[in-house]
């Protein structure tokens, strides 16, 4: 696939208040004129191992660009949050397809090898250099959970950014509304009540803000701007 313009700016476009304004949208063009060739490579390679797991990325994408502009977020912001959500399940392009498509329940190798991929992708964003802090915690830490018990490195509490927690957020509610191999989708509201049943998992706050700004419902999500940019 030939991405011909910036994902990351459409993005954003398609959720600021004043994108409709000329001035706005050149003000959010000229910011982000230069397309980021590293993350198109990555979503290029993520399309090509599993288009579920590349629809996913685009999912979660979208949801945190409009969950990061109802926050506030500068523009600039708003790019480097979309960036780092875009490339937060590269690591799963190391994990064979058999074991990502398996319709039955994983064993415990399995679940230890899928356990792997935030380790995998940050290892291979490291390597591959000019990642900033914010993307390679995103994508290390996005299974991470705020009481301490989630992977890789247990971490918890003010361990975890804002962006890893907001990002963390609208990974599980796309997780849990896809449709997967081993399941049916949760229709939003279920997913927002289990969202809520996580307690001290997940931060909250933010599944409070992410639920009051009814960004599962923002029209920006629904018309899959970031996807009809791959076209």
């Amino acid at each position: 696939t030939r991405y011909e313009c910036d994902i990351v700016a459409l993005s954003i476009l398609a959720v600021c208040p004043w994108a409709g304004d000329p001035a706005g949208r050149e003000r959010i063009e000229s910011s982000t004129s230069i397309t980021d060739a590293r993350v198109q490579r990555w979503l290029t390679l993520t399309s090509n191992h599993d288009t579920t797991l590349y629809r996913h990325s685009q999912h979660v994408g979208e949801l945190t660009a409009v969950f990061a502009a109802t926050l506030g977020y500068s523009p600039y912001d708003q790019r480097r949050l979309v960036q780092a959500a875009l490339l937060h399940d590269i690591g799963k392009t190391y994990i064979s397809l058999r074991l990502l498509t398996k319709p039955e329940g994983l064993s415990a190798k399995e679940v230890q090898e899928m356990r792997l991929h935030p380790e995998n992708g940050y290892t291979a964003l490291v390597t591959e250099g000019g990642h900033d802090k914010h993307m390679l915690e995103v994508v290390r830490h996005h299974h991470e959970r705020l009481n301490g018990s989630g992977y890789p490195d247990g971490l918890g509490g003010t361990e975890l950014s804002d962006a890893v927690r907001m990002v963390t957020i609208c990974d599980i509610y796309a997780a849990m509304t896809e449709t997967r191999p081993y399941r049916v989708p949760l229709s939003p509201q279920d997913a927002l009540s289990l969202m809520k049943s996580m307690g001290e998992q997940v931060d909250q706050k933010l599944v409070d803000a992410f639920t009051k700004a009814d960004v599962c419902n923002s029209s920006a999500v629904k018309r899959r701007d970031i996807a009809r940019c791959f076209a």
